[in-house]
């Protein structure tokens, strides 16, 4: 990034902000009670958070997901929270669904029914190399696509697995 770049973004966030840099800076330094361990760790779980979700997008490409359909954004968060929470694969359209609507203000069965699509939309591209290690220990994959719940627990399970090793 050139210092005229670095020049304007600083002048467009002091824009957005109401107030300069500095001004910020001193008013973060002023808070009270926050350890800079704190914000690291704060950052850390952030970089955390991308990163996964960088890996879970990675994946979903991978498998043939299109990214540009709904189903996606709703499949990529429901892997996310059920690579957290194991327990939540079984309480998909009581808990799962609703949450993920909530976020996407629509309705859960507009969640299930884009989900369900978007891993149909894959299934039909189940040739390749990664849909076979993923799924072909599990599926036969000259069947039926799996079920949503199939498909985020494999998913999910897997994601975690690579994750923690």
């Amino acid at each position: 990034m050139t210092q005229e770049e670095k020049k304007a973004l600083c002048m467009d966030l002091e824009k957005k902000l109401g107030c300069s840099l500095s001004t910020l800076a001193e008013l973060l330094r002023d808070l009270p009670n926050v350890e800079k361990s704190e914000v690291y760790e704060y950052d850390d779980s952030l970089k955390s958070k991308k990163s996964e979700y960088a890996m879970i997008a990675l994946l979903l490409n991978e498998l043939g997901v299109p990214a540009h359909i709904k189903g996606y954004q709703y499949l990529k968060e429901a892997i996310y929270i059920c690579m957290h929470n194991p327990q939540f694969i079984n309480q998909m359209m009581n808990v799962l669904y609703p949450s993920i609507a909530e976020t996407y203000k629509v309705s859960p069965s507009k969640v299930e029914k884009s989900i369900r699509d978007a891993i149909a939309t894959a299934w039909k591209k189940a040739n390749n190399q990664k849909v076979q290690s993923t799924f072909s220990y599990i599926f036969d994959l000259s069947k039926d696509r799996p079920k949503n719940r199939q498909f985020i627990a494999t998913v999910s399970e897997h994601l975690f697995i690579s994750c923690n090793r």
